[in-house]
């Protein structure tokens, strides 16, 4: 019963991508909505692999080059939350939950 339950609340909250390839993460601004868990798809298109790294919303997670990996993030409070790849801080981005 609690599968069943997990699966359903996956089923309906809103899902977003990230993409990082050419060290950019696109887009560089996520706008998700505020208070909610939302489901965070990171693709990686590049022949490296990333490790996409949050200090405000505790992830860090690696990311192999040509593949996906699926977060949930939230629920957020309204504001900014910066992300960044750490194998290469330069790359650099940001969530605003509204």
């Amino acid at each position: 019963m609690a599968v069943l339950s997990a699966q359903a609340e996956a089923a309906t909250q809103p899902a977003f991508m990230l993409e990082a390839k050419q060290h950019v993460f696109m887009p560089q601004v996520l706008k998700i909505p505020a208070n909610i868990k939302v489901k965070l798809t990171i693709r990686n298109e590049g022949s490296e692999a990333i490790e996409f790294e949050s200090d405000d919303f505790s992830r860090e997670i690696v990311v192999p080059a040509y593949h996906d990996t699926v977060i949930y993030l939230g629920p957020l409070k309204p504001g900014r939350y910066t992300y960044f790849n750490d194998f290469d801080a330069q790359v650099r981005g940001s969530v605003v939950a509204q």
